[in-house]
Formats: structure tokens, C-alpha cells, sequence
């Protein structure tokens, strides 16, 4: 198994949980991957610490994906690639809040 943890700003119970998660310290199970995500290379450093398999810096994978997009996107279509992408990323907003699963899951995300 492996637990991924999406929640931004949960540095300390994420570091409690990685070091249980790590050390089984007679819990009956073994050592479990622990993947989050932190917002700087402080944070992460604290986190990898504290037993976290990988931290996933938020700003690092959005970066990622942008270019991504960028490098497979624009030299097909440079004059409307951001207005493109800006119009989906708002119909995804869109959906997020019509949705009823999806709003009862915005406090949480």
C-alpha cells in the first residue's frame, strides 16, 4: 500500500503520520510509502525528515505541467494557447462548482 496526502499546509500532522507510517513501532504493519505535497524546499527538507517518501513541492508540478503544455501546445497554435487554456481551466472551475460531489469535496481540496 502507500498513502498520498494532496492537503497543502499540513506539514506537522503530515510529519506525525510519515513517522508512524515509516516506523510500524509494533502497529502490526510494515513500513508504508508516504507521498505529500509542501509549498517550499524548507518544508519539504522538514518533511523528508520526518520519514516522507516523496514531497511533491506544489509550485514545481505546476511549473512541470505548464511547460508540458507549453513545449506540446503552442507551436501548433501560438496565438490562442493561453486564451485556450485560460477558457478551459474556467469551464474545470465551472464544473468543480456544479457538480455536487465536487462541492461537497471543495473544503477538503
Amino acid at each position: 500500500g502507500m498513502v498520498v496526502s494532496c492537503q497543502q499546509g499540513t506539514t506537522e500532522s503530515d510529519c506525525v503520520l510519515a513517522q508512524d507510517l515509516a516506523h510500524p513501532h509494533g502497529h502490526g504493519h510494515k513500513a508504508v510509502p508516504f507521498l505529500c505535497l509542501s509549498d517550499s524546499n524548507s518544508e519539504a527538507r522538514t518533511m523528508y525528515q520526518a520519514g516522507v517518501r516523496y514531497v511533491i513541492q506544489s509550485e514545481s508540478l505546476a511549473g512541470r505541467a505548464i511547460r508540458r503544455q507549453m513545449r506540446t501546445q503552442i507551436p501548433l497554435n501560438k496565438a490562442t494557447f493561453m486564451k485556450e487554456y485560460v477558457d478551459l481551466h474556467k469551464a474545470d472551475m465551472r464544473e468543480e462548482e456544479s457538480v455536487e460531489n465536487r462541492r461537497k469535496l471543495a473544503p477538503f481540496l
